[in-house]
């Protein structure tokens, strides 16, 4: 399904030629249907940049990101943002609810960023269900621990029925009860079909029941493991 083959990020400094690091070097990554693909890494060693470039908001130095056998680097902006809407579910690193909106609200936002048919108010509290928190649907952002705000994250994500779910440090600030609830969630996700991509640094929440293809990244490159971690804690 997703295929990042090459991909490079280079930064100079002061306007010069010379290249000062590569944030991304030289990346290779694939993510089929229906599974669940984890990349591990320490902060600064370049996966918020990887995920900015996999999901059209950063355009790479080098390299291409297929989707479905298209670069999507080859498209015009307005195509990528379509197919963001429609093809990828994001969760965002950190709080990212919109305070004056209530829980229901934020899930609909998505499905309202491009010109679609249909009532969604019902898919969005199938969606809370699903997370297991549709008795929050009238409550504000601020009103909500910190696993349910990721919960909401999560069915927001969701709310298009998106083929990849990408998630950025989802279980960042998270207990340990908490964390094992949301990766018992991603393993459900992907059971139905739908393929997750998870960034941390934590190597423990990589471990679900489902297990998962593992990434390490160090200082902008990536290394497969290439072997599923199937324990539970």
């Amino acid at each position: 399904m997703l295929a990042a083959t090459g991909l490079t990020k280079e930064y100079r400094r002061g306007g010069g030629r010379r290249v000062a690091f590569n944030a991304v070097d030289g990346v290779d990554l694939t993510v089929a249907k229906g599974e669940i693909v984890s990349v591990v890494g320490r902060s600064g060693s370049g996966k918020s940049t990887l995920l900015n470039m996999l999901t059209g908001l950063l355009r790479p130095t080098a390299g291409a990101v297929l989707f479905d056998g298209q670069d999507i680097w080859g498209w015009r902006d307005a195509e990528i943002s379509r197919w963001r809407n429609t093809k990828i579910g994001y969760m965002p690193q950190g709080q990212s609810l919109l305070a004056n909106l209530n829980v229901l609200d934020n899930v609909r936002l998505p499905f309202f960023l491009a010109r679609r048919d249909g009532e969604i108010t019902a898919k969005a509290l199938a969606r809370l269900a699903q997370v297991g928190i549709a008795h929050l649907a009238a409550n504000f952002p601020a009103e909500l621990s910190g696993g349910e705000a990721r919960r909401v994250a999560l069915a927001r994500a969701l709310i298009n029925a998106p083929e990849l779910l990408i998630a950025d440090e989802p279980t960042g600030d998270l207990d340990l009860a908490t964390t094992n609830e949301i990766m018992k969630l991603f393993a459900q996700i992907v059971g139905d079909g739908t393929a997750v991509l998870l960034v941390t640094h934590e190597a423990e929440a990589v471990i679900s029941p489902t297990g998962a293809r593992i990434y390490e990244m160090t200082g902008g490159k990536l290394a497969g493991r290439d072997k599923k971690v199937m324990r539970t804690h």
